[in-house]
């Protein structure tokens, strides 16, 4: 058995996009291109220099205010929303497995120190 399909006389719902527009962008030379560049990681590094002053007269004071007050450090801290971990990004504490392994690494003859370590301490 066939299908067959006619053609109504009403219009579809949804009319059709229009063709896209393509934008013309100016071409930058090289040297535009190096500036803008330098531009940018100077703006960058200006940033993250004040963000880093900030932190650092937010920890001051952070400090002063918990020895005029008698408060903990970590006490201050959490009272003003900023812990521990938001005032500094990376963290100091080093796992003791990760420091044995990189300092095994370091060895002149860690080729089979290092193995015989591992399967020991297992």
């Amino acid at each position: 058995m066939r299908t067959r399909f006619y053609h109504t006389s009403t219009r579809a719902t949804r009319t059709t996009l229009g063709v896209k527009r393509k934008i013309n962008r100016p071409k930058l030379s090289a040297d535009a291109r190096a500036a803008l560049l330098a531009r940018r990681r100077q703006a960058s590094q200006n940033y993250k220099n004040a963000l880093g002053e900030t932190w650092t007269t937010i920890d001051k004071l952070t400090q002063e205010l918990a020895t005029s007050h008698h408060k903990s450090i970590q006490r201050v801290q959490s009272e003003l929303h900023t812990g521990h971990e938001l005032a500094r990004k990376e963290r100091k504490k080093t796992s003791v497995w990760n420091a044995f392994t990189w300092k095994k690494s370091q060895d002149k003859e860690n080729g089979v120190l290092v193995m015989y370590c591992i399967i020991t301490l297992f």
